[in-house]
């Protein structure tokens, strides 16, 4: 098979969705590989080298430990993998780079009776250092920072 041949033939694979387009394709057995995607089989890509891995054998999250889940999730969010969600989303919002934008996100979760507000904006902020929010001595956010931007929601 020639370049020209296996670039045709990789460009049409991508262009039906049988081939991702971040599959990086490397090694002599281009063509296994293709017709392995083609066939509905999955690649891995592993130090540089591509292993076949069969579909046997699905990747599963580990459950988050109750003591290391967020400590302000709404007590109504009943749903295990709601709260780990929420979780992984604070956890998303803590490597935002404006306190601004953390606040506001923190806000909408509030209002929409996904994590509770503490009124102590000090032990949130210590629950979002935990989770890694940097602090003032990793160039980070200061505790007056945080206090002048964190909203507690009013009542419904």
């Amino acid at each position: 098979m020639t370049k020209d041949e296996l670039q045709k033939q990789v460009l049409e694979a991508l262009s039906t969705g049988k081939l991702h387009p971040t599959t990086i394709i490397m090694g002599d057995n281009v063509q296994n590989k293709i017709e392995k995607v083609e066939s509905g089989g999955v690649v891995n890509i592993s130090g540089g080298q591509m292993d076949e891995q069969s579909e046997s054998e699905p990747v599963q999250d580990e459950p988050i430990p109750a003591d290391q889940l967020f400590k302000y999730i709404h007590v109504a969010v009943t749903n295990e993998k709601e709260r780990e969600q929420i979780h992984k989303t604070i956890c998303n919002i803590v490597l935002l780079p404006k306190m601004p934008q953390i606040c506001d996100e923190l806000y909408k979760l509030m209002k929409n009776h996904k994590v509770l507000c503490s009124i102590n904006p000090d032990a949130m902020l210590k629950e979002l250092r935990r989770l890694g929010l940097p602090s003032e001595d990793q160039e980070g956010f200061s505790n007056k920072n945080f206090q002048y931007y964190y909203k507690v929601p009013k009542p419904d």
